[in-house]
């Protein structure tokens, strides 16, 4: 079972993805590609290139991505056919896993006229097998995460980077991004996938989560996503 984060930089996705180790979830980050808990980067990855499924999904996928997305760099398409093949592999498995990010940022392998339609995103991650278990949203206001960018000492690269992009900068990127929250909820809705809105107010805690669960998820599935809520309630801490 995969579940996935999808919230804006330095709201904590990572921090509390890291904690949730603590309870017997086995964590991926999508900026080191490495597994933190169970048998270790190395051995879990060495594992995962010898086995034939994982090695074709790679393969196929990396094609796809080849085929159909010319104007990404090489290197994006290399990460991106990775995490569809880890995908594929660990929505499969028994065991929980949670990535702290993942397809649902709608980053740098989206192009920009798709991020606005649930349908064609869908499509995709039908296509290249990228769709998780269930995604797990933060909701933090975009002020508030320019706040964060600040104290961690990250504002001055996010905000060249969003220059870069277009933009007038890192807070009107984020007010852009937040935009899309929409469309990556429906892009849930009709995948038929469980996904959680937890709600972060000015003071950086949680204020409210909501559950979407389609009538077709299990009620032991049910159970196991309410779990995964408690625990990140349990560890989260403001200002982190």
């Amino acid at each position: 079972m995969l579940v996935e984060f999808s919230a804006p930089p330095a709201s904590g996705k990572s921090s509390i993805a890291k904690a949730l180790s603590e309870d017997g979830y086995k964590l991926f980050r999508r900026s080191t590609h490495g597994a933190i808990t169970g048998a270790g980067r190395a051995s879990f990855y060495a594992k995962l290139l010898l086995s034939p499924a994982f090695v074709y999904a790679f393969v196929h996928r990396f094609f796809f991505f080849l085929s159909n997305y010319t104007g990404l760099s090489f290197r994006r398409k290399l990460i991106s056919a990775f995490i569809a093949a880890q995908t594929n592999v660990l929505k499969r498995r028994k065991s929980w896993y949670v990535r702290d990010q993942g397809y649902f940022q709608l980053g740098d392998w989206v192009p920009p006229n798709m991020k606005r339609n649930p349908a064609t995103l869908l499509k995709v991650l039908d296509d290249i097998g990228g769709m998780p278990n269930a995604v797990v949203f933060i909701d933090m206001p975009p002020l508030v995460v320019v706040e964060k960018l600040h104290r961690r000492g990250d504002f001055q690269k996010w905000e060249e980077k969003a220059k870069s992009l277009g933009f007038a900068g890192v807070l009107e990127r984020l007010v852009d991004q937040k935009a899309l929250d929409s469309v990556r909820y429906e892009l849930c809705d009709i995948a038929n996938i469980p996904y959680i809105i937890i709600k972060i107010n000015d003071r950086e805690e949680i204020f409210d989560v909501k559950y979407h669960c389609p009538n077709s998820v299990s009620d032991s599935l049910n159970t196991q996503i309410h779990a995964l809520v408690e625990s990140i309630k349990r560890h989260w801490r403001p200002f982190a």
